[in-house]
């Protein structure tokens, strides 16, 4: 029975490695040069523009992470060519809101779509598949706050039961996009195993300890992107200081292996065992 047990755990790790794994896309921690001139340009891995409209927002790098301050006009970060044109789209991104300074809903804007330009406001829905937004609020600290904003919703459950964020800490951010034409079973960044419709997203948080979702299956009400190329952030609204330490695209979110898949691994990996063993006693 322990053999059978341990054939059986082999089978489902080869199948489920076979699944899961997904390519890299677009992948940038900022430590490599002190310029944010240095991640801009065509190569693997820089931006396709850092942009402001005006010196009342300016992006720096700052301890290995490209931070954006603004107190008036508007900026952006824009990756837009690539020409991923993935069914699937994981963006995961490590920030935080060090300080705010005047509240406002929608400050800063997440897109993902296709023929995005390169300036500094949030694409128009006929090119955005998915998008989602942070609301700043002043206080002691300030806190910060997702916002289905295509469908005028604030999202809660960001951390331990609460909706809101304190400014000032790291925030890992997991989101991922369904544009495959059908819905998917896959597997969340807590664990656990859900299906996501498709033209739908799922998005999570984490600081520091466990993963919280923020926003499920929200329908693309004014959306009508169908293409996962492009991802842009935009900073617009409100003033204060936000600084990304990495930015990842992957073309696959974690998928939960049928199965029947599981079978014929062991199966296959059974078939393989004896052959081996014949092969060794020689």
């Amino acid at each position: 029975m322990k053999s059978l047990t341990l054939l059986i755990a082999s089978a489902a790790l080869i199948s489920t490695a076979g699944e899961i794994h997904a390519a890299v896309l677009w992948q940038q921690d900022f430590d490599a040069s002190p310029l944010v001139s240095g991640y801009v340009g065509s190569g693997a891995g820089q931006l396709d523009a850092v942009s402001s409209s005006g010196a009342g927002l300016s992006w720096s790098i700052q301890d290995g992470a490209i931070q954006g301050i603004r107190s008036g006009n508007t900026g952006s970060l824009t990756i837009n060519g690539d020409d991923f044109a993935t069914p699937l789209l994981l963006v995961e991104l490590r920030f935080q809101v060090s300080t705010i300074l005047a509240g406002a809903t929608t400050s800063v804007m997440f897109a993902a779509g296709s023929s995005f330009g390169t300036g500094n406001t949030h694409p128009d829905n006929d090119v955005t598949h998915s998008d989602f937004s942070i609301n700043f609020t002043t206080g002691t600290p300030g806190s910060l706050r997702f916002r289905d904003h295509d469908n005028t919703t604030n999202l809660g459950n960001a951390t331990d039961g609460t909706d809101a964020i304190a400014a000032g800490q790291w925030v890992d951010l997991w989101w991922g996009i369904n544009n495959s034409g059908s819905d998917l079973a896959y597997t969340r960044p807590d664990g656990s195993t859900a299906t996501l419709q498709d033209d739908r997203w799922d998005l999570w948080t984490k600081i520091g300890g466990s993963w919280h979702q923020i926003g499920n299956n929200p329908s693309n009400v004014n959306n009508t992107g169908g293409i996962l190329d492009d991802f842009k952030i935009t900073f617009t609204r409100g003033e204060g200081t936000i600084l990304f330490d990495s930015i990842r695209l992957s073309d696959a979110i974690e998928v939960v292996p049928e199965p029947s898949s599981i079978l014929l691994a062991a199966a296959s990996f059974a078939s393989v065992l004896p052959h081996r063993k014949r092969r060794a006693l020689r």
